[in-house]
């Protein structure tokens, strides 16, 4: 891994931490500039929760400003892509249960 992805990694992970990520249910990685995130996206607790298309939007506008990011692919479990618009396909409760 060039010293440039880890970088990004590591600055990935500040933007999830900032905004309240569980980021133990999260695997990023870069190879040549192309981040790739897989996983359940949770927030820390139900305020820190993405909920919605602008959420998604801005932590991809995020990472995607990071230096150096030549691309973003995202293989979420609860969220995915269509276009432009992101939607939420299942929620923290439906995938670990009542205690989240």
């Amino acid at each position: 891994m060039a010293v440039d992805d880890k970088l990004i990694n590591v600055r990935v992970d500040q933007i999830f931490v900032r905004r309240g990520v569980d980021t133990t249910k999260l695997n990023y990685s870069t190879a040549k500039g192309s981040v790739t995130i897989t996983g359940f996206l949770k927030g820390r607790s139900k305020t820190a929760e993405p909920k919605s298309n602008t959420d998604m939007k801005q932590i991809d506008y995020m990472i995607r400003k990071i230096p150096n990011v030549k691309g973003v692919v995202w293989n979420l479990q609860n969220w995915r892509k269509d276009g432009a618009t992101w939607k939420k396909i299942m929620s923290a409760k439906e995938q670990f249960g009542e205690g989240g």
